[in-house]
């Protein structure tokens, strides 16, 4: 009979369930090079230093503090440089920011994308691996033009696909600044 019972035990015990599941919860690293590869853009890899970065496995999205310029290396060329101060990833690899600088080295132009101030309420910035850049306001200054407005969308080089609403633009009279190698040679003055 003690042994039936002991038995009895035995199987309630083995079937009962167990609460032995473990929260998961923020993933904390300090001091870290991060590396991305985007599952979009097989071609594309992304650099940054970074002082902290937070994953919340729940979210499946990464807080990163950015120390200096990121790089986007595309088909083992860097072909722009990242500044933000935060960043966000996403479950997708797209980066979410208030504020960013972006440099297209081909060409020697700079984005300025959002709104200088970042406001916390305002639209953020989406670096998305697809389709490129969507931001609430732009400037784009190059070699040979400037050229601002708001919803910008554009693709990462600005030549497959840009649009922009509201754009204002003004040219350089003279010409006397190029790109050479991914640095601005000479002087401009603008005009409108």
């Amino acid at each position: 009979m003690a042994l039936g019972i002991l038995l009895l035990l035995g199987v309630v015990v083995s079937i009962w369930p167990v609460q032995n599941q473990v929260a998961l919860s923020n993933v904390r690293l300090e001091g870290v090079k991060l590396e991305l590869y985007p599952a979009a853009d097989p071609d594309a890899q992304w650099k940054f230093s970074a002082s902290s970065v937070i994953y919340n496995p729940d979210t499946r999205e990464s807080q990163v503090t950015l120390e200096g310029t990121g790089q986007r290396i595309f088909k083992g060329v860097t072909d722009l440089e990242l500044s933000a101060r935060e960043l966000t990833i996403d479950g997708n690899d797209n980066l979410r920011t208030q504020t960013a600088v972006v440099y297209i080295k081909k060409d020697c132009t700079t984005v300025k994308l959002g709104y200088a101030d970042g406001g916390a309420g305002s639209v953020p910035v989406v670096i998305d691996q697809n389709s490129g850049y969507r931001a609430p306001y732009a400037e784009v200054i190059a070699p040979d033009f400037k050229q601002t407005g708001t919803n910008l969308e554009a693709s990462f080089d600005l030549k497959e696909r840009f649009s922009m609403d509201r754009p204002r633009i003004s040219f350089v009279d003279g010409g006397a600044e190029s790109c050479k190698d991914g640095v601005l040679v000479g002087t401009k003055k603008e005009t409108k």
